[in-house]
């Protein structure tokens, strides 16, 4: 990204029963506005919930353990593609290697920087 953008930034004053309005707006001469994002938000009244500190032991379980929910879904999901028959394809061997290597000279980006293959040294990339 360029240092040819502009951005426009806008809030409200906050105050009592006035909404907060937060606006952010980047522009670019040659590609436009591209960026624009609004965040509104309003006062609740104390009665209307509690406050983060009085969360239950159900609020805990919800959100505490939210990392470990999506390991286990993620899991989930390759156990159900392998039951269906879904195909599990090895590591590519040195002779792949070669061919990559043989044809491939200068990166997608086009710096003419050389191509180096290189093994990941831990886990799970070295498998």
């Amino acid at each position: 990204m360029d240092m040819n953008n502009t951005w426009h930034l806008k809030a409200t004053a906050p105050g009592p029963g006035a909404p907060l309005n937060v606006s952010v707006l980047v522009s670019h001469p040659e590609y436009g506005k591209y960026f624009d994002a609004v965040l509104l938000l309003k006062e609740c009244a104390a009665d209307q919930q509690c406050p983060p500190e009085y969360a239950g032991f159900d609020s805990l379980l919800r959100f505490g353990f939210m990392p470990q929910r999506v390991a286990f879904w993620i899991h989930w999901q390759a156990v159900k593609l392998i039951a269906k028959g879904c195909p599990i394809y090895p590591k590519p061997g040195a002779e792949y290697r070669k061919t990559v290597s043989a044809k491939t000279t200068i990166q997608p980006n086009g710096t003419g920087k050389s191509y180096v293959w290189r093994d990941a040294q831990q886990w799970p990339w070295y498998l």
